[in-house]
């Protein structure tokens, strides 16, 4: 997937967001996708699950959220 400048530079303001506007936001947004998807709580509580059974597996190995948003802003090159 390529991300415009402009993507990149919207998604930098949009991290720097407060937590409670990042949520309005993102809700936003997939509402602009045609609706949030039903049960789309327990789908995320069911995703959770996985990865905490995949780590207890030693499937994966958690990381410190100050890496995990060192890697994204990498991959998606914006500071």
């Amino acid at each position: 997937m390529s991300v415009t400048s402009a993507a990149k530079k919207i998604l930098e303001d949009a991290l720097a967001l407060s937590e409670e506007e990042r949520e309005s936001l993102a809700n936003a947004l997939l509402t602009s996708l045609g609706g949030m998807p039903q049960d789309v709580e327990q789908a995320w509580a069911d995703e959770a699950v996985r990865r905490l059974e995949r780590e207890a597996r030693g499937e994966t190995k958690a990381i410190p959220w100050e890496e995990a948003k060192r890697q994204i802003r990498e991959r998606f090159g914006f500071e």
